[in-house]
């Protein structure tokens, strides 16, 4: 499960929980109401349901998105992708260059720049640059 950690409490009382599922994937909500929102990138709608869970029982949630229809013409193809991610950027959700493809294909992410970051002068990732290694520059 991620969290969205810089949202607004005027909008919501709390933080959005949110987790990537695949054909049928299992996972636990909390009994009560839970709102369900699914996406799947630019070409799809996202989908809202109010679903009743029940302590102890399970219960099989399907939703499928329909897509929302390409303005461009059919010679061409779209591609999304996102230029500026940091794998590992420091703190809880450390990833690995297979486990970032996870999100990149719920989202439909077909192109993923991952960019090594340098946080308070650390190299959280440094080990999936190109070299794995950092040349100290001498003025």
């Amino acid at each position: 499960m991620h969290a969205d950690d810089g949202f607004d409490r005027n909008e919501q009382p709390f933080e959005r929980h949110y987790v990537y599922v695949h054909n049928g994937s299992d996972f636990i909500a909390p009994q009560g109401d839970v709102t369900l929102e699914v996406s799947h990138g630019l070409e799809y709608f996202a989908e809202r349901k109010i679903i009743h869970v029940e302590a102890r029982k399970s219960q099989v949630v399907t939703v499928r998105l329909k897509r929302t229809g390409a303005p461009w013409p059919k010679t061409e193809r779209w591609a999304s992708g996102d230029l500026h991610v940091h794998m590992n950027y420091g703190g809880t959700y450390w990833m690995d260059s297979k486990s970032l493809t996870i999100p990149a294909a719920a989202e439909h992410v077909e192109v993923v720049n991952n960019l090594v970051v340098n946080k308070e002068q650390r190299f959280p990732d440094i080990a999936y640059s190109a070299t794995g290694n950092i040349r100290k520059r001498i003025c």
